[in-house]
């Protein structure tokens, strides 16, 4: 498989980064334990984002992963809460220059008006954007609401098959050293981690792979 020609390798050199980042947005998050908007949701729309990206090779990836740890961080109740978003992009404009000093200003910008953006806005042809609130529209089913293809941006997420997609994943729960694992395989062009393949070995790590490419993610938890 070939890298993703959109993809920045300097920004998947060093997951341990982005995990301490997660740690940190994680204790700051109000509803970080919420069924409707915390950590778990959280980390389905990151997953949601990489099945998305598969079919946007335009789209930023690593801002895409971004969005998903920050745009409903700073939510303070699971209903109406108009600013939570500028919020979110309040909590990235501070703390992403802290832990990921290299990110280009106008990438930090993009993360940002997609988390204001992401509740009021409407469809994007902007592919970064696009995925960005696709990826969280696609989990409108956790609230028991059918996503409708008219608040969708990108083909993917309009497909009905992925729409069930969604609906089939509810219940499931990712890391984030899978899903770092799995941008990074596929910005890298290390072998796109199919989740049919998706298994543990004896160790309990988690092996992905594709014919001979094999990636080995540890298990929620390791150091």
């Amino acid at each position: 498989m070939e890298a993703r020609k959109s993809s920045d390798p300097n920004d998947w050199a060093d997951g341990a980064t982005f995990f301490v980042l997660a740690a940190e947005v994680e204790s700051r998050a109000p509803l970080a334990d919420s069924l409707e908007h915390g950590l778990n949701h959280w980390t389905l729309v990151a997953w949601t984002g990489a099945e998305l990206l598969v079919t946007m090779p335009d789209a930023d990836d690593f801002v895409v992963l971004l969005f998903a740890l920050f745009y409903d961080s700073q939510r303070e109740t699971d209903y109406v809460d108009p600013d939570h978003g500028a919020r979110g992009a309040a909590l990235a404009t501070e703390l992403v220059p802290a832990y990921l000093p290299d990110l280009e200003p106008s990438r930090l910008e993009k993360l940002t008006e997609a988390c204001v953006l992401h509740t009021a806005a409407g469809p994007s042809d902007d592919p970064t954007m696009g995925t960005c609130w696709d990826s969280d529209r696609l989990n409108l089913w956790r609230v028991d609401i059918q996503p409708s293809p008219r608040y969708l941006s990108t083909a993917e997420a309009k497909n009905p098959k992925r729409i069930e997609w969604a609906l089939d994943h509810q219940d499931v729960e990712y890391s984030w050293r899978e899903i770092f694992a799995r941008y990074q395989a596929a910005a890298l062009g290390l072998g796109y981690p199919i989740e049919a393949a998706r298994e543990q070995d004896p160790d309990g790590r988690f092996i992905w792979g594709e014919g001979d490419v094999r990636w080995i993610v540890p298990p929620r938890g390791s150091s």
